[in-house]
C-alpha cells in the first residue's frame, strides 16, 4: 500500500534528492554541474507529464527561459543554475506556489547574507529549503 501511494510522487522526492545535490555543490563552489541540471529537467518533465498536460503558461515559462538563455546581460545578478532552477520549479509548481518559493527562499537568503563573510552567496540551497517546505506541505 505504502508503494503504491509513493509511486506518483517518486519524480518529486527524486528532484529533491537531486536540489540536495546541487545545494551542496553550489554551497562549495558558487557553481552547479550541468548534468544535474539535466537530470532534473528531465525528471520535471516526466513528473508534469504524469500528473497533467502541458499547459499555455507552462509554455511561455519556456519560451521566457530559452530567450533568456540567449540574452547574456542577466547573469551577473543571479547564476545561470539558479535561473534554471527556478524555471524547472514553475513548470512542476505552476506561478503562484513559484513566487512563494522565491519569496521563502529569498528571505532566507536576505537573512544568512548578514552573516555570511564573502561577498557571493550561493543561492541553490535556498531554493531547495522552499522545495522542501512546499513539498510538505502539499504532501
Amino acid at each position: 500500500m505504502f508503494y503504491t501511494q509513493l509511486t506518483p510522487n517518486l519524480p518529486l522526492l527524486l528532484i529533491g534528492f537531486l536540489l540536495l545535490i546541487m545545494s551542496l555543490c553550489d554551497w562549495q563552489a558558487l557553481e552547479v554541474p550541468s548534468y544535474l541540471l539535466i537530470i532534473a529537467a528531465g525528471l520535471v518533465v516526466i513528473a508534469v507529464l504524469t500528473t497533467s498536460q502541458l499547459e499555455i503558461w507552462q509554455l511561455i515559462i519556456l519560451i521566457l527561459w530559452s530567450s533568456y538563455q540567449r540574452w547574456p546581460v542577466f547573469h551577473r545578478w543571479l547564476g545561470a543554475a539558479d535561473i534554471d532552477i527556478i524555471v524547472l520549479y514553475s513548470l512542476l509548481a505552476g506561478p503562484i506556489i513559484t513566487a512563494q518559493a522565491i519569496l521563502i527562499s529569498s528571505g532566507l537568503a536576505i537573512i544568512c547574507f548578514t552573516f555570511w563573510a564573502q561577498r557571493q552567496l550561493p543561492f541553490v540551497p535556498f531554493l531547495a529549503v522552499s522545495y522542501y517546505w512546499l513539498l510538505w506541505c502539499l504532501l
